[in-house]
């Protein structure tokens, strides 16, 4: 998958509260810093499209997803 595309379905998958928007930018380091490959391999109740975004955005460089937010 894309970066930019993995970047956007996990923004687009993102729960903020009502009347706020999640950042791409944010959300993407969020996820860098909050979840691991290990847990990913157990959501099995959750969309493989999902599953795979997340994965790619862990898998990224640093310098990738800087890159995939300008």
């Amino acid at each position: 998958m894309d970066l930019k595309a993995a970047i956007q379905t996990i923004t687009d998958e993102y729960v903020v509260p009502a009347g706020q928007t999640a950042d791409p930018g944010e959300v993407a380091w969020e996820v860098r810093g909050a979840l691991t490959s290990r847990e990913l391999d157990s959501w099995s109740d959750v969309d493989p499209k999902v599953v795979t975004a997340y994965r790619t955005v862990l898998e990224a460089t640093p310098d990738d997803v800087t890159r995939a937010l300008q």
